[in-house]
């Protein structure tokens, strides 16, 4: 049996696991972090996963020095594009349009795919004094005088003065800590894949609300679109069981034909969407980020985003103490990241269970109205920033590195 030690253990070999860890790396806090899984992330196999990513989680990556070979992958989302359709399939496009323009030049966000995103994090790491366990999980959290004690399951033992859960919505770490968690379903599912088309996306983003859910097209690099398909939980799951011939069918009906003949590319995808937020993100030597604190509906594609605010306030909530020499595991010092992040994350998760249950319905007198609000936003230019900047996370008391500075 082997004891190890740091400043801080965090659970999760995510991005935004990753990304706490290269961080507090570079302010000389001793960091391990537990990956469940035993394969290293790699750049040569696209499956099809992405995500978008918004001007301050942008600036993010730019302050720590690793947005340059990203960016290198990423695709800029220069217009957005949201309508509804009372029909079930039948894509209508362009009720209300966000442009580039209508900003003096500053960026809405990237589309980034997974594995460059996870790998060039998990690349930066390899110039830091992070320690990387593969394929061990924690079995157990406890809490001795003045640190945490976590047992692995190959037997081995980690004391850490700070224990950080960003293991995803079903935190075992959380569980064991004994923080519970209120949310509902929504009895949809996302079905989540990637296309080629015939012609250009030109640097759009859609999103289409149908009665039975939100769909998003999302432009990649290239001819090709990251999709977030949204059914009813039957529906979904009937979809699932195609042949890809057939999945394409049921797809086609719905995607339209704007961007040419469409084929899909790499892996298809389901996941159950629902509503989970943490009673309290944080505890004794523990602290929760990303899906662990709570996780929303992608109606908006900010869940990324979500946790990677949380990671910039809980960093500079934890190298701000450790300079000051206070204890970084204190419930005193946890409390500022807490109280820093409620406003922020009860607002989104209001904003897009409001916005799910205002379209996604076959009220034929809602719909209407909902045509109509955007119509009216779409004539309304400061509505219309406002909306943006809220979207791309400047809003708000920011932490440094959202306003792409090092704490």
């Amino acid at each position: 049996m082997i004891q190890f030690s740091s400043n801080v253990l965090i659970i999760g070999g995510g991005i935004n696991g990753y990304l706490l860890a290269y961080i507090l790396s570079k302010a000389n806090l001793s960091v391990i972090v537990i990956d469940k899984k035993q394969i290293t992330p790699k750049k040569n196999l696209f499956d099809g996963r992405a995500y978008a990513m918004s001007y301050s989680s942008v600036n993010v990556f730019k302050a720590i020095n690793i947005w340059d070979e990203i960016q290198q992958n990423a695709q800029e989302i220069k217009k957005m594009l949201i309508s509804t359709s009372k029909d079930k399939s039948s894509c209508s496009l362009g009720i209300l349009e966000f442009n580039k323009s209508d900003l003096h030049g500053e960026i809405i966000g990237f589309m980034v795919e997974d594995r460059f995103l996870l790998s060039s994090l998990y690349d930066s790491l390899q110039d830091t004094n992070v320690q990387i366990i593969r394929g061990k999980k924690a079995e157990s959290f406890q809490v001795c005088k003045n640190e945490a004690l976590i047992k692995l399951s190959s037997g081995d033992t980690i004391k850490a003065d700070l224990v950080v859960a960003a293991d995803g919505k079903r935190s075992e770490i959380a569980k064991k800590a004994g923080i519970s968690r209120f949310g509902w379903h929504y009895g949809q599912k996302a079905l989540v894949s990637a296309v080629s088309h015939g012609n250009s996306h030109d640097a759009t983003a859609y999103q289409i609300f149908y009665p039975s859910g939100p769909f998003a097209i999302l432009p990649l690099k290239g001819n090709k679109s990251s999709l977030v398909w949204t059914e009813t939980s039957t529906q979904a799951d009937e979809i699932m069981k195609l042949t890809n011939e057939g999945y394409l069918a049921r797809l086609k009906n719905k995607f339209g034909n704007f961007l040419g003949e469409i084929e899909l590319i790499g892996n298809k995808y389901v996941f159950d969407l629902d509503l989970g937020v943490s009673e309290q993100i944080v505890g004794d030597r523990l602290a929760l980020v990303g899906d662990s604190a709570q996780n929303i509906h992608p109606i908006a594609g900010q869940g990324l985003n979500l946790g990677i605010r949380d990671v910039a306030c809980l960093a500079e909530v934890l190298i701000q103490g450790f300079r000051l020499g206070e204890d970084i595991g204190s419930l005193a010092l946890l409390r500022r990241y807490e109280q820093w992040r409620r406003l922020d994350t009860t607002l989104l998760f209001a904003a897009t269970d409001s916005v799910n249950r205002f379209f996604s319905n076959n009220n034929s007198l809602l719909n209407f109205g909902s045509s109509i609000g955007m119509k009216a936003i779409d004539n309304i230019p400061y509505i219309k920033r406002l909306l943006m900047y809220e979207a791309m996370g400047v809003n708000g008391d920011l932490p440094k590195l959202l306003r792409g500075f090092v704490p």
